[in-house]
C-alpha cells in the first residue's frame, strides 16, 4: 500500500505486478478495483505488466474485493488482483494479490513475490505471446446469485425489511442494490457516486457512522449497513 504521489509511485508498484505475473508463470489473472480516483492509473499499470508477462487478464471492473476471489474460482484463473486500499483514506491505494484458490497469497507466496520483485528477474514474452484483456460484465450478478443461494430468500423477502446502507461512494453502491433487490428488501442508499471522493473517513467505525444512524431512525428502518470502499468490511446499526 502507499499514498499516491508519495510512497506509491508507478515504477515501484509496477515491479510487484511484474513479480506476480512471473510468480504465476504467465497464467490468467482476474483484476477488479474499488472506486478510488487513482484506480485508473493502478489498473493501467497492472494491465501493462501482466500483458508483458503473457498473462490473459479478466477485467471485471468495479467490484468488492471478495468478488475478485470468487471470480478467480469461477473463471479458473491462476490468480487475481484487487486494486484497493480497503478502509484507508482516499489518497491511498494498493494491490491485493490472490492465488488460484481465490485466497490471499500465503506467507510463503508473499516472500517469493518480494524476492522476485527485488531481483528484477521478470518473465518476458515476445510480441506474439503478449497477454490480452477480456472484459467480464457479469461478476456482480454472479456473486449475488451465489450469496442468495445460501439463504432463505423467500423468508427474507416476505419480511420486506427496510434497509439503509451507507456506501461511502465505494463499490457497495454497485453490488448492494442488486443484493437488496434479489432479497426483496425496501432500501435507501447513501453516497453512491462512484466517481466522487469519499464523503468522510471511509473506515466504518462508530464515530464515522452517525449520519447512517440518524437516517435509520428517521426512515424507521429495520437495520442499517455501512461498508468500506471495497465492501469487504461491514458495520451494522
Amino acid at each position: 500500500r502507499g499514498v499516491v504521489g508519495e510512497s506509491l509511485v508507478p515504477e515501484t508498484f509496477l515491479r510487484y505486478v511484474l513479480a506476480f505475473g512471473t510468480l504465476i508463470e504467465g497464467g490468467s489473472v482476474v483484476v477488479g478495483s474499488d472506486t478510488r480516483l487513482s484506480r485508473h492509473m493502478m489498473r493501467h499499470l497492472a494491465f501493462a505488466a501482466l500483458e508483458s508477462c503473457g498473462c490473459k487478464v479478466y477485467h471485471i471492473g468495479l467490484v468488492p474485493t471478495p468478488t475478485v476471489g470468487l471470480m478467480v474460482r469461477e473463471l479458473g484463473a491462476s490468480g487475481g488482483i484487487a486494486i484497493t486500499a480497503s478502509h484507508n483514506p482516499a489518497e491511498w491505494n494498493a494491490y491485493k494479490f490472490f492465488d488460484e484458490q481465490g485466497s490471499f497469497l500465503s506467507k510463503e507466496q508473499n516472500l517469493r513475490l518480494l524476492e522476485i520483485a527485488q531481483s528484477g528477474d521478470f518473465r518476458r514474452v515476445n510480441y506474439r505471446k503478449l497477454g490480452r484483456i477480456e472484459q467480464i460484465e457479469t461478476a456482480i450478478e454472479r456473486h449475488v446469485t451465489r450469496v442468495v443461494s445460501q439463504v432463505n430468500r423467500d423468508a427474507i423477502a416476505a419480511r420486506r425489511f427496510k434497509v439503509v446502507a451507507d456506501c461511502v461512494n465505494g463499490v457497495g453502491a454497485v453490488i448492494l442494490p442488486v443484493l437488496f433487490e434479489a432479497l426483496g428488501c425496501e432500501y435507501e442508499l447513501m453516497y453512491t457516486n462512484v466517481d466522487a471522493e469519499f464523503p468522510r473517513n471511509p473506515e466504518p467505525l462508530p464515530e464515522n457512522l452517525t449520519e447512517l444512524g440518524e437516517r435509520v431512525r428517521a426512515r424507521g428502518a429495520d437495520i442499517g449497513f455501512a461498508v468500506d470502499p471495497d465492501a469487504d468490511r461491514l458495520a451494522i446499526v
